[in-house]
């Protein structure tokens, strides 16, 4: 066998499951069989976290930052292909837009097109897309969609997975609830650049209903749980993913960005449904 196997949607795997197959990558190495593994997490060397021995074994291949360049040669080459100019104006909100993500750029250029009705090669002349109209139709539909599926996603995450003990008198902490308000409360320009374990602490004591009882190790059980949590409301791609050596909260869907600088939070919030009620 001298072909390469390729893993795809490596995140999708439950984390016992990443944890299982990380060991059998290392018998796979000593065989010679050479596994590409396509997946989403912020942790550099998470495989090399499930197991040790892949030290020096694995090499990381991020396909992260795309730079604002990278950005303009693929908006250029799709122009060319369909003989379309797009004004700098315009090209300039997508970048902001974007968080990052080629994703979410090739998405708001195609909505734009697609409300242009340039849905082929433009024949003739190159046609010039300047009608700002377009990309702010373009813009409000991806809000609207993305605002609907992490909505979902995160009343998802709210109602936790909570365990009822008939020796404990006290109702659950319902921690995952009081993560995602804090979240909310943040927003985007909190967790860009990750968020803290302590202003997730601070953040969860200063609105819980028993903050007394909120311990240093029920944040670790929460924040160290979070990719199973969210394999388990079946969170797929996850939102977000904690590292445990910068000991930060990030968000891993750019998406989940755009949702965040776009939209109401404080409406959302209030509309959480609470699970104390």
């Amino acid at each position: 066998f001298n072909k390469k196997v390729i893993l795809e949607n490596f995140h999708y795997l439950d984390e016992e499951k990443q944890r299982e197959l990380s060991f059998d990558l290392r018998t796979f190495q000593e065989t010679g069989i050479i596994f590409v593994i396509l997946g989403v997490w912020r942790k550099k060397d998470k495989l090399r976290a499930y197991c040790p021995d892949l030290t020096d074994r694995v090499n990381d291949v991020p396909v992260e930052p795309w730079i604002e360049d990278d950005f303009r040669r693929v908006i250029d080459k799709g122009s060319r292909e369909l003989n379309i100019s797009i004004s700098e104006s315009i090209v300039a909100k997508f970048l902001e837009n974007s968080f990052g993500s080629i994703g979410v750029l090739q998405e708001l250029v195609k909505a734009c097109c697609k409300f242009a009705d340039i849905n082929q090669t433009h024949i003739g002349n190159v046609y010039h897309l300047v009608d700002s109209t377009f990309s702010d139709r373009a813009l409000e539909e991806k809000c609207d969609e993305y605002r609907e599926s992490h909505q979902q996603a995160l009343e998802l995450l709210a109602s936790g997975n909570v365990s009822h003990s008939k020796g404990k008198q006290k109702a659950p902490l319902h921690l995952p609830y009081y993560l995602v308000k804090v979240i909310a409360q943040k927003g985007y320009d909190g967790i860009v650049g990750g968020l803290s374990r302590s202003e997730i602490t601070d953040g969860i004591k200063a609105m819980h209903h028993r903050p007394e009882d909120v311990r240093p190790g029920d944040i670790s059980n929460l924040l160290h749980n979070i990719s199973n949590l969210q394999f388990k409301k079946r969170l797929n791609p996850p939102l977000i993913d904690y590292d445990q050596g910068k000991r930060l909260l990030f968000a891993i869907d750019s998406t989940f960005f755009y949702f965040l600088k776009n939209s109401n939070l404080v409406e959302f919030e209030e509309e959480l449904p609470s699970p104390l009620e």
